[in-house]
């Protein structure tokens, strides 16, 4: 949390500069303009009153623990010019048991994303890539899913998941 004022400061100073101008409009002599200054008193007071009492840090983000760390893998792959629709059309139907697999093997906030010329950028994290890639080798679902994928691929011999190899990471911002 940033030490922003608390909320009763802001509705403080808010209040104080709608009133000023209240007295400044009602010295220059209209109930409408007086009117207008009250209104505009309860535009600044009701978002005040719904704010939180300290506004957070967003550029304090908490850092994972040794024990939580998460390793950032990103990889590319080529998908063939002649299969760029059907392969995006299967992987916006992946079979639910394939996604089930990838969480229960630590796959996490996964995303994959192609240029229009087939290059393909994926991305996940997982607490260990190794045993990931392991773990998912085990289950029959990824060898079926893996065949499935492999026509898609240029210059791989071959599962797809074998060619994915990571990428050095070279800046990260937190």
């Amino acid at each position: 949390m940033t030490d922003t004022p608390p909320r009763w400061a802001w509705l403080v100073a808010g209040a104080l500069a709608v009133s000023a101008l209240a007295l400044f409009l009602l010295g220059r002599g209209g109930t409408v303009m007086l009117a207008v200054a009250v209104l505009a008193l309860g535009a600044v007071v009701v978002p005040l009153l719904s704010m939180p009492d300290r506004l957070p840090d967003y550029d304090q983000t908490p850092t994972p623990t040794e024990e939580h760390a998460m390793q950032r893998i990103g990889f590319i792959l080529k998908v063939r010019a002649d299969r760029l629709e059907e392969y995006k059309r299967r992987h916006e139907q992946v079979w639910p048991e394939m996604l089930q697999a990838l969480r229960e093997t630590g796959w996490h906030n996964y995303s994959l994303f192609m240029r229009p010329d087939g290059l393909l950028f994926g991305y996940f994290e997982t607490p260990d890539f190794e045993r990931a890639k392991a773990e998912m080798a085990l289950r029959d679902v990824n060898a079926r899913w893996q065949a499935d994928m492999a026509p898609f691929f240029e210059s791989i011999t071959g599962r797809p998941d074998e060619a994915m190899l990571p990428l050095e990471e070279v800046f990260h911002l937190d």
